[in-house]
């Protein structure tokens, strides 16, 4: 499954073995369960984050931003800022079922431009 390109407003529950995201903003998401902005839960799925916006996105039980439990992933040159849960893992919680991932050019809360200038640049580049 990919995903390009789009603006969330609710929670995106993922399924299948592969998830390629690139270039979308997942902004005020909320999850009663995990992963606010973006849930994948599959001990097989490998996944890629891409040039993507977490923002004010909450959960109850885990990763505000983002929560993934799968085989491998990778997380390149996204934004999470004002994400949060009650539980673990305020901007992403991740649990490997084999220990592969690569986290690059991730940027803490503090380091993020607002949505209106980082953001619709982001998701309008080729």
């Amino acid at each position: 499954m990919e995903l390009s390109r789009e603006v969330y407003r609710e929670s995106f529950k993922c399924t299948g073995t592969s998830l390629i995201v690139k270039r979308c903003g997942f902004i005020g998401c909320r999850a009663t369960d995990v992963g606010g902005g973006l849930c994948c839960r599959n001990q097989n799925l490998k996944a890629s984050i891409e040039l993507s916006i977490f923002e004010d996105c909450s959960s109850k039980k885990g990763g505000g931003g983002f929560y993934f439990h799968g085989s491998s992933v990778s997380v390149r040159r996204c934004c999470v800022t004002k994400c949060r849960t009650d539980d673990t893992g305020m901007a992403l919680a991740v649990e490997m079922t084999n220990g592969v991932n690569a986290f690059d050019n991730l940027a803490a809360k503090h380091n993020c431009a607002p949505l209106d200038s980082f953001g619709s640049q982001l998701l309008r580049l080729n």
